[in-house]
């Protein structure tokens, strides 16, 4: 027990210094370590657990609780003003709009409020939990989870796109300006920015054939999109082997099938199926990565579409949105798939497609090359009276177990296959 709470304190700890070295109170920090002889992020959790006791006993213990809840995101809110820093900005108004919804409430139980020991320390962490920054922090949840969804549902002053019920408005916008937040990377944070409404598609039913088995793509990588894709409603199945990826391929219960490449295919009965589930209106995400690992995907796409993949590019990439700019190198262009996606992780290791004529390159799709110049991300979309599937091709499957939570990976695989149900067709 003791060894684990050590271990907590040295994480709070090292977090402490990350933020406290760079921050413009360095002076003050460092006067204070010379005359006392204790590290900076020491002196603040020393100086945290003082004020944790007086928030409890101390005298106008509500006073020091609003001062604190007011200064330092005042300050904040004019440094992002004149600095004009967009993500910081909206970052602060979302605080402010939270924090004077809470006030209402707040002031409405006053008097019940000030009979309850403890009170100013919990507002004070809450407080404090609204402060922090990103799609965890406090402000952003409650905006989105309760404040945004009275405004915009329960009021309706945004109303549902009629034509696509199952899409989010801001369906097919990789390029979106008004969202509360934003990553690193310029991506809009928050659900509500990708392709797919939450739970809309609980009559769809994906396969998950991983096909390459090595250590690095564990279950408890494949977990992460597996969860995200249940966040839109799918039912999720994930095998691992041909055997069993055949089997419940024929099982005729799924809709999608995903297909995660390995170094060669033993069974060639895979392609048949594969075929035969695709020709009946079954949509395919297939996963390829560098040589050797492109089948069975690299033979499927010769037989279906006489297209073939090679190549072993390292990539690490960050692709950026351009509307007309697909077939130029590190771009991709505007397409359902890139809905809420600025910037897009290519992979580590990747192939690419080689068209056997021109007209393979007219059936399977360019959108997305990668930054060598190669096709990165390809797709088909069958004709309306087809009754084959769609399908998406994407040459560096290593985006699945690394920089998974960077550069728009995690909406992007939900995207496409959103995307795959072709519900917006049907719509």
């Amino acid at each position: 027990m003791t060894g684990l709470l050590l271990d907590n304190f040295r994480k709070i700890e090292a977090k402490l210094k990350s933020y406290t070295y760079p921050s413009p109170i360095n002076s003050c920090l460092g006067l204070a370590e010379q005359k006392t002889g204790l590290k900076r992020e020491q002196l603040i959790i020393r100086a945290f657990g003082i004020l944790m006791i007086y928030l409890v006993f101390g005298w106008g213990n509500d006073l020091v609780c609003n001062f604190i809840g007011l200064v330092y995101p005042t300050y904040a809110s004019l440094l992002a003003v004149e600095v004009r820093t967009k993500n910081e900005q909206t970052q602060w108004l979302v605080y402010w709009m939270v924090y004077a919804s809470f006030s209402l409430i707040e002031y409405s139980r006053y008097t019940f409020i000030h009979t309850l020991r403890g009170y100013w320390l919990v507002k004070c962490i809450f407080l404090i939990w609204l402060m922090l920054s990103g799609e965890n922090g406090g402000a952003y949840i409650i905006y989105r989870r309760i404040i945004y969804r009275f405004l915009f549902e329960i009021l309706q002053l945004r109303k549902p796109n009629p034509k696509t019920p199952f899409y989010n408005e801001s369906a097919g916008e990789s390029n979106i300006e008004k969202a509360a937040l934003y990553d690193k990377y310029g991506n809009p944070v928050g659900r509500a920015y990708d392709l797919g409404r939450d739970g809309s598609f609980t009559e769809y039913n994906i396969l998950i054939g991983q096909l390459y088995l090595g250590g690095e793509l564990s279950d408890e990588a494949m977990q992460k999109p597996i969860d995200a894709l249940k966040v839109k409603g799918f039912q999720v199945k994930h095998v691992r082997g041909e055997s069993a990826f055949l089997s419940e391929l024929r099982s005729k219960r799924y809709q999608i099938a995903w297909v995660i490449s390995t170094n060669s295919t033993a069974d060639a009965t895979v392609i048949l199926a594969l075929t035969e589930f695709h020709s009946t209106g079954g949509g395919i995400f297939l996963f390829a990565d560098n040589i050797p690992y492109i089948s069975p995907a690299s033979e499927f796409l010769n037989k279906t579409f006489g297209v073939t993949l090679t190549g072993d590019f390292h990539g690490s990439q960050t692709l950026t949105y351009k509307e007309n700019g697909y077939l130029s190198a590190g771009n991709f262009g505007q397409h359902y798939i890139f809905t809420g996606i600025k910037h897009l992780f290519e992979g580590v290791t990747i192939c690419h497609p080689v068209h056997s004529t021109a007209a393979s390159s007219g059936v399977l799709i360019t959108v997305a090359t990668a930054t060598d110049g190669n096709p990165n991300i390809s797709l088909f979309d069958p004709p309306t009276k087809s009754t084959k599937g769609r399908l998406c091709l994407d040459c560096g499957f290593t985006k699945l177990f690394i920089n998974w939570d960077d550069a728009g990976t995690k909406r992007y695989i939900v995207n496409v296959s959103c995307w795959l149900t072709a519900i917006d067709k049907k719509s």
